[in-house]
């Protein structure tokens, strides 16, 4: 007979939406959530009886060896979502709220993590271009890559679609990080913080406009900044396409 342990954490703050936890740990997500974005893991909205909006984020379920290594060794991408966000919050950066985490586990093995958090307001900074006061959203952008780099956060899912803002009325903006669970701190080399315009835009000439805000920011030489920036996407890029032909051939 298969033994399965549930660890369930909540925010003291929010010990009000223990049972929805609960729930995901015997029950999966429940069937009124609302599915927004499925690939890897899944993405949930959930209206709570109080009527907050919370997101839940069910990570696929590891395969060996990796239950094990989570199991064992390495905290959960549930757990490492919710801690990040913690102290993202300490360090004054903008994420979602976390509200907890779910690991349920048969035979000491991971088999299902849920991730829950406030649903945060905002849009992306997809298609920057293309919105009206972008050279103002860029040059906040790049004041936010600064202030995360001296204090040593790595984010190494910088991409578009995980950085949501919102402007006020003043023309002020306020940024939030999400997916955050690949995210590393105390970190201060500076080839690795660089790693952060490797894909935050498909389009170098676009990339240029974050690293010119970037430079200015730090106070740093805007053409090596530009150059460093142009170096570590390229790189990216053909780290990428050597995936993408290595996987062909081992599909075949």
């Amino acid at each position: 007979m298969k033994k399965t342990k549930y660890t369930i954490i909540v925010s003291p703050e929010y010990e009000r939406y223990r049972p929805l936890l609960q729930q995901l740990a015997t029950n999966d997500v429940p069937s009124r959530a609302q599915l927004i974005y499925r690939a890897r893991n899944r993405v949930f909205t959930l209206t709570a009886d109080d009527g907050t909006l919370l997101n839940i984020k069910a990570f696929r379920c590891p395969s060996f060896p990796n239950s094990a290594i989570y199991t064992h060794w390495r905290e959960s991408k549930a757990s490492r979502s919710y801690h990040n966000s913690r102290r993202l919050i300490e360090l004054n950066i903008g994420t979602a709220i976390p509200v907890g985490y779910v690991e349920v586990s048969k035979n000491g093995m991971l088999t299902r993590s849920y991730y829950v958090s406030l649903q945060h307001p905002g849009e992306t900074v997809r298609d920057w271009q293309n919105i009206p006061h972008s050279d103002n959203l860029i040059d906040a952008l790049g004041a936010l890559l600064v202030d995360m780099h001296r204090k040593g956060v790595w984010h190494k899912d910088f991409t578009p679609g995980n950085i949501l803002f919102t402007r006020s009325d003043n023309g002020h903006y306020e940024f939030a990080l999400l997916d955050v669970n690949r995210m590393k701190f105390d970190i201060h080399d500076t080839t690795t913080l660089m790693t952060n315009f490797k894909a935050i835009h498909l389009d170098d000439k676009q990339m240029l406009r974050l690293a010119h805000a970037y430079a200015r920011h730090a106070g740093l030489d805007d053409s090596q900044v530009c150059n460093k920036a142009l170096k570590t996407a390229e790189t990216y890029r053909h780290s990428k396409a050597r995936h993408r032909i290595l996987k062909k051939i081992f599909k075949h």
